[in-house]
């Protein structure tokens, strides 16, 4: 096969081939190439094996001088068994002995300078600049009764709902700006079209550029709501894009993403500090008002579990909400009492809902 008209191949261009950045007619050229010799492929393997080493995001693997010299030999081995092979057929060609001559040192030449370059490659980038740097990581979690604000490097606000963990670098080096979260978090991204927002779970992957959103990756799901912005939400084989207004849902067993038109605003209402109630019944207020306090109620009296309630509040402390929910079942004559039974965990007895 031979290489694509006008692509020569490079060290710049075999760079790019090994970043990802060349493009299919180039990358066709390449693979041409090293189908033409041994010697190609020699030369692509080792520097694609300096490439992965001096890249910063790994770990810097001495090269193994030993085992690359008993490559060197290997190959030399093999040279005399193509001058042998050249000898045999040198009446055809008519090749001359001086010719000969010039074929096996050409062939040792290159070889030999093919390991010894990739060789001091791999020392330069180790002496010079590539010696291994250990990031320095960062991890904050959220304890059960707490909810947890955090500023990343790059300025971006976070708020981890209770029970959650955010992973990162301490100083967002590279291209990307990654982060790992297990649990739920609400994320407002300083915007950066140049280092894209990537957030890791154990089930999904979201990248953003600049935005604000909620991922609850808690149970079998991951649940994506777009306050602002666009996001990308990936997830298995599947990968949709996410607009304000959107909730993008991820279920173990569908395997699927689904999308609706619709943010539940009071699911961010720990982060947020605002809920709001329109007749909303009694079992579903107390589910929000623990996620947003991280505190625990029980309804003693299941019968008030369907009561209607409306209310809205913004910015109001725990005290306030169980006041005024108090408050507005005794205007509906219903006689709701409210008992502390711990730390951050309260009981609502009595009372009969009427309708």
């Amino acid at each position: 096969m031979e290489n694509e008209p006008n692509i020569v191949v490079t060290d710049e261009l075999i760079a790019r081939y090994l970043a990802g950045e060349a493009d299919p007619m180039e990358a066709i050229a390449i693979d041409d190439w090293q189908e033409n010799s041994l010697e190609n492929q020699l030369y692509f393997q080792q520097m694609r094996a300096a490439w992965q080493s001096a890249r910063p995001e790994r770990n810097f693997v001495m090269p193994d001088i030993d085992q690359d010299w008993k490559v060197l030999y290997t190959l030399l081995d093999q040279s005399d068994d193509i001058s042998a092979d050249i000898s045999e057929k040198s009446n055809e060609r008519t090749l001359t002995s001086e010719v000969q001559k010039t074929v096996n040192s050409n062939w040792f030449l290159r070889v030999a300078a093919s390991v010894l370059i990739v060789l001091g490659i791999g020392a330069i980038f180790y002496w010079i600049g590539g010696k291994p740097r250990t990031r320095e990581m960062a991890s904050v979690s959220s304890q059960d009764t707490k909810i947890l604000e955090q500023r990343l490097p790059d300025n971006s606000h976070v708020v981890l709902s209770a029970h959650s963990t955010l992973t990162y670098t301490k100083d967002f080096e590279g291209d990307t700006r990654e982060v790992e979260l297990t649990g739920e978090a609400y994320f407002q991204v300083t915007p950066n079209k140049e280092k894209p927002f990537i957030i890791h779970t154990d089930k999904a992957e979201i990248k953003v550029v600049g935005t604000a959103f909620n991922v609850d990756a808690t149970g079998n799901a991951v649940v994506i709501s777009v306050t602002s912005g666009k996001v990308q939400f990936s997830a298995a084989d599947t990968s949709v894009y996410l607009i304000k207004g959107q909730t993008g849902t991820w279920q173990k067993n569908s395997r699927t993403i689904d999308v609706t038109s619709v943010v539940n605003t009071n699911a961010l209402g720990y982060a947020t500090h605002m809920l709001e109630f329109k007749e909303t019944p009694l079992k579903m207020v107390i589910s929000d008002i623990e996620k947003m306090y991280a505190c625990k109620i029980s309804l003693k009296n299941n019968n008030l579990a369907d009561c209607k309630f409306s209310s809205i509040f913004d910015n109001s402390s725990l005290d306030e909400v169980l006041g005024t929910l108090k408050e507005y079942y005794s205007n509906n004559n219903i006689n709701l009492e409210i008992v502390k039974v711990g730390p951050n965990e309260f009981s609502l007895e009595g009372g009969m809902c009427p309708y």
